[in-house]
């Protein structure tokens, strides 16, 4: 799902908004994937 650097401004979109709706949710058990698109995002 969340394999490859961002490429696009389309991915980085996605992710983003993905992101956020995670973090609103404030599940423990997502932080793996949180500190994941975090990295893409930032890189």
């Amino acid at each position: 799902m969340f394999n490859t650097a961002i490429n696009t401004r389309e991915q980085y979109d996605e992710y983003c908004k993905i992101i956020e709706e995670l973090l609103i949710k404030e599940d423990k058990q997502l932080e793996e994937v949180i500190e994941l698109l975090t990295l893409l995002i930032e890189n």
